[in-house]
């Protein structure tokens, strides 16, 4: 595989070329620390573009709705400090959070740091591994187990 000279990415990952890096981005970081979110693809609750490559989206499960709220908790009190907060939904034991940044619209460092942060919270309030592959819940508004 050829890597590119700006991220030690290579060449033809297929997810690198649908990518929208907001203006001004630093694109060797925000590619490297994507491409760790994007790697762990293995189930079916992991980080995935979203939003024509202008954002990343993911569903965490848990086993309570004491668990979700505390996680939903923790992320936010990190997104008053940075400053950045994501599009998300819960329902009882599941939630689903999108990161984009509006302006200057596209995927930036902020929001690979805060999907990096949300894994690092989900551990440690226990997430839930997935089950079932991910379907429409009955809101219609995000996947999840059904």
């Amino acid at each position: 595989m050829t890597e590119s000279a700006d991220s030690g990415i290579p060449e033809n990952a297929s997810w690198k070329k649908e990518i929208q890096l907001a203006e001004g981005q630093d694109s060797s970081s925000v590619l490297n620390k994507l491409e760790t979110l994007l790697a762990d693809n293995t189930d079916n609750h992991r980080w995935y573009l979203c939003q024509e490559g202008r954002g990343i989206q993911r569903s965490f499960h848990f086993k309570t709705f004491k668990q979700t709220w505390d996680f939903m908790q923790a992320v936010a009190e990190k997104c008053k400090v940075e400053r950045h907060h994501p599009e998300w939904w819960n329902a009882y034991n599941q939630t689903f959070i999108q990161w984009t940044t509006h302006r200057p619209k596209g995927l930036t460092i902020k929001d690979v740091n805060m999907a990096a942060f949300c894994d690092q919270q989900a551990a440690e309030y226990d997430e839930m591994a997935a089950k079932a592959p991910a379907t429409k819940s009955i809101f219609g508004l995000f996947e999840a187990e059904i």
